[in-house]
Parts: C-alpha cells; sequence; structure tokens
C-alpha cells in the first residue's frame, strides 16, 4: 500500500467535489486497535489511537473515506461495498438523470426503528447512538450493514449481542440492562 500518495487536503476520489481536510480525523487504518495516519506537519505515517471516520463521507455523491481506495480506486476497501470506479459510474448515472442530485439531500429521514438485539425497544431515530435499556446495545448502525458485522461501538456482533441477551433472560427473564447496571453501580 503506497500511504505516502495521499497529499491533504484531498478531493472526493469519486465526483471531486467535496475537500477532506483533517488527516488526524480521516487517515486510519485499523490494525489490532491500532490505526495508521500522517501526520499534518511531517507528512510521516505514524500509528494512533483508535479514532471512528466512519461517518466521514462526501455530501454530493456519498463516498465514505477508506484509506485503501484512496490508494487504489479498484479495491472495494473497509467502508464501500464498490470500488470507487464502480461508485463513479453510479454517481454519473444519477447525475445525468439528475442535474441537482446531492446524496445529502437523498439521504432517507432518520425514522424509528426496534432494538436489533432484543427487538423489544424502539428507537427514535436511526443510528441515534442511543443505549437500548432492556438489552445495553447502542444504536450505532450496525444493522445496517449486516446482523454479523462487527461493531467497534458495541465490542460485539449483533448476532453475538443477541444470544447474549437470550441467555440472560433464560437465567432471569425479567432481565433489563438498566436495571442491572443500576443494581451493580455500587
Amino acid at each position: 500500500m503506497h500511504k505516502d500518495k495521499i497529499k491533504f487536503p484531498f478531493k472526493c476520489p469519486v465526483c471531486g467535489k467535496s475537500e477532506f481536510e483533517n488527516a488526524d480525523a480521516l487517515l486510519e487504518e485499523e490494525n489490532e486497535d491500532k490505526i495508521y495516519y500522517i501526520d499534518p506537519v511531517t507528512n510521516e505515517m505514524k500509528l494512533s489511537d483508535v479514532i471512528d471516520a466512519h461517518g466521514v463521507f462526501c455530501e454530493y455523491c456519498g463516498w465514505t473515506y477508506d484509506l485503501k481506495q484512496l490508494v487504489d480506486f479498484d479495491v472495494v476497501g473497509d467502508r464501500n461495498k464498490k470500488t470507487v470506479n464502480e461508485q463513479k459510474k453510479d454517481y454519473y448515472k444519477k447525475i445525468a438523470e439528475n442535474p441537482n442530485y446531492m446524496f445529502s439531500k437523498n439521504i432517507p429521514y432518520p425514522k424509528p426503528h426496534k432494538c436489533p438485539v432484543c427487538e423489544e425497544y424502539e428507537f427514535e431515530t436511526e443510528c441515534s447512538y442511543e443505549i437500548c435499556p432492556i438489552c445495553g446495545w447502542q444504536d450505532d448502525g450496525t444493522e445496517q450493514f449486516g446482523t454479523n458485522d462487527y461493531s467497534d461501538v458495541n465490542s460485539n456482533t449483533i448476532v453475538d449481542a443477541k444470544k447474549e441477551f437470550l441467555k440472560k433472560r433464560k437465567i432471569n427473564p425479567d432481565y433489563i440492562w438498566s436495571n442491572f447496571i443500576k443494581n451493580n453501580k455500587d
């Protein structure tokens, strides 16, 4: 991987409209709970604490920041299900259909949804980062990618969290995470 090719600020590799500037918030590569970033002063690659760039995306085309894709436009990467080149084709098709197309204006309004783990509590909006009082799952949007995808926020997958919750309910049918936390603070 040729990380030294990346210079800040850089334009979105898909549409070329949004500009990404913050090296510390953007340049990451997860590697056993460590990330790489480019020091904006020395322009050298360094290891840092884990930071979250999952929500950094281009408001025009929707490309989500991905270090692997900045280096190679023909890889799928960690955060996008298509290569940069495939996303370019999709974006220009949308622009041909609607010259005013803008990804951020086409994001569906966040809507209420059931907790993907306990399926009892209802979050008011998607990706609310609210913690479910029934099972303790933090609503980070993981269910949008798949129930077997690992959630950094929850340190678990939805499938495994659901199994753990069901075990606790089998032991105690009245188990509620918020009561458990409240009772075990002391």
